[in-house]
C-alpha cells in the first residue's frame, strides 16, 4: 500500500480575469496576480472579456471603466449572469459609472496594486462563505 502522508496537495488558485485596454497595464497587473498566487486571463475589450466570461472558470473580473467598446458590451451585466464579482476601475470620475453599476467595488486610478489584492482578496472571501 503506497503512503501518501508527502504527497503535495494541489491548491487551487483563484481565477482572475483582467480587462484593461492600456496592454502595458494589463500585463503588469497579470504578473502581480500571478506573483501572488492567482490565475490570470487577459482582455483588452469588452467582446473579448465577454468571450472568457462565457467559456473560462473564472473567480473575480477586475474592469476598466471606459472600454472602448463598452457600449456593445455590457461586461458586467456578462459577469453577473455567471454570479462573477465584478471589480470597476478607472482614471476617469466615478460618476462615468453608470447607476446600475455603482454597487460593485471601484478603484480609481492611479491606485497601489496591494488595495487592488485586498479588494480581490476580501471578495474572493465573502464568496466563498
Amino acid at each position: 500500500m503506497a503512503d501518501f502522508s508527502d504527497a503535495e496537495v494541489p491548491s487551487i488558485k483563484p481565477h482572475v480575469l483582467i480587462v484593461e485596454p492600456d496592454v502595458v497595464l494589463l500585463h503588469m497587473l497579470a504578473r502581480v496576480f500571478e506573483h501572488s498566487g492567482y490565475q490570470t486571463s487577459k482582455a483588452t475589450t469588452a467582446t473579448e472579456g465577454q468571450v472568457i466570461i462565457r467559456h473560462g472558470k473564472i473567480d473575480v473580473v477586475v474592469i476598466e471603466c471606459l472600454l472602448p467598446d463598452r457600449h456593445r458590451v455590457d461586461l458586467p451585466a456578462c459577469a453577473a449572469k455567471r454570479s462573477l464579482p465584478v471589480i470597476l476601475m478607472s482614471n476617469g470620475p466615478r460618476n462615468s459609472v453608470t447607476s446600475r453599476d455603482k454597487s460593485h467595488p471601484f478603484l480609481a486610478k492611479p491606485f497601489h496594486v496591494s488595495k487592488l489584492l485586498k479588494v480581490v482578496a476580501n471578495i474572493l472571501v465573502s464568496t466563498a462563505t
